[in-house]
């Protein structure tokens, strides 16, 4: 097995003259300040982005990404750690028939669906293939589905049924050897809108919206009947709702969406109302966990452009604390705790952070 990952220890514990040769962009707390419980995780130096990530429980997780183009390792690459991020083996990402290698991927309970580019192929969504791995990418088999390859949201309820945004809601009830598209009698623009999450196992969550040159406006919609149909909620937070950046529902009735302009609204009844908090939000949050009303923790861009960090509520958003802040150009993209003590997050920068309480 070849390892090519170990975990560095945590900063708190080395302490030492050594600590005096660390970048300051790894010291994530301010001299008033507690020392942070998130640590860096050492990784293949050729690794250059992380873009997603899957942990199901403290130890057992997947991450991947993109490596440098000069690097001579796969340029796309599939991680597995079943030590909690100590050590990291890689899984096959060239499916057979596959010339490029995988570059979306898709986790489920038990299984990945993969999309890569077949021989002698442009990177065209239509032209891509998808393929299912049931061991987490050591084999896999193509996918031979009506619509062709899509890149967009899926939300997996089991192997063989699933929701997928791309444009427009799909679905598919015989793991993606088909898809169908469909009903949307609202009208609903779907255009920007992801972060696709379920509650339940018929309410779910979506959000999005688009945010460039001057156009900034967000979308939230919400499904009863596990994706048949969907209703738009955004006019029940604001007449100008922003960009989702990030949202969380922690039951069927309670989250929170943070939007680009540093806004936090909260709902408790499903979406039919929503408060807008007070004060700004630390940054500007490219994702957030919530373990209840009260509690969680947001990550992304500094209010004041200059940074990085990972900021932590205890009551429901009105005051944040620091635990990690990153003094450089790097963007903190994804953040989930499979247990309230253990967390993880991934930066665009080839950096995956772990939080551990337990220790």
């Amino acid at each position: 097995m070849t390892v090519i990952a170990k975990v560095a220890k945590p900063l708190r514990m080395i302490l030492s003259a050594a600590t005096l040769f660390l970048p300051l962009a790894f010291l994530s707390c301010n001299e008033d300040e507690e020392p942070s419980l998130w640590v860096k995780l050492d990784t293949d130096s050729s690794i250059q982005s992380f873009n997603r990530f899957l942990f199901f429980n403290e130890s057992d997780g997947f991450v991947t990404g993109l490596r440098d183009a000069t690097s001579d390792k796969n340029t796309f690459f599939l991680l597995r750690t079943n030590d909690g991020g100590n050590t990291w083996t890689e899984q096959n990402l060239r499916p057979p028939t596959l010339s490029g290698f995988a570059q979306y991927f898709h986790f489920g309970n038990g299984f990945i669906i993969a999309n890569g580019t077949p021989f002698n192929d442009t990177l065209i969504d239509e032209q891509r293939e998808l393929f299912k791995s049931f061991d987490y990418g050591l084999t896999w088999q193509k996918l031979v589905t009506n619509y062709g390859q899509m890149p967009g949201n899926y939300y997996f309820f089991n192997e063989q049924d699933a929701i997928l945004l791309y444009g427009n809601p799909f679905k598919t009830t015989d793991g993606f050897k088909t898809i169908q598209p469909l009903d949307n009698p609202s009208g609903i623009n779907f255009f920007g809108v992801a972060n696709l999450m379920f509650t339940s196992s018929t309410i779910g969550y979506a959000s999005g919206g688009a945010f460039f040159d001057a156009v900034n406006y967000g979308k939230i919609v919400k499904t009863t009947d596990a994706g048949e149909t969907w209703q738009d909620l955004t006019q029940n937070v604001t007449q100008s709702l922003a960009k989702v950046s990030s949202k969380f529902f922690v039951d069927d009735n309670t989250g929170f969406i943070f939007t680009v302009n540093f806004e936090l609204y909260l709902t408790t009844d499903g979406g039919a109302t929503w408060e807008k908090a007070d004060a700004k939000t630390p940054v500007r949050a490219t994702d957030c966990y919530f373990f209840n009303k009260d509690e969680g923790v947001i990550m992304g861009t500094l209010i004041s452009g200059d940074g990085a960090g990972i900021y932590r509520t205890k009551d429901g958003g009105k005051n944040w604390k620091a635990e990690y802040k990153e003094l450089s150009n790097t963007a903190l993209i994804k953040i989930t705790f499979p247990t309230p003590t253990v967390g993880y997050a991934i930066t665009n920068r080839g950096t995956i952070l772990k939080y551990n309480k337990t220790q």
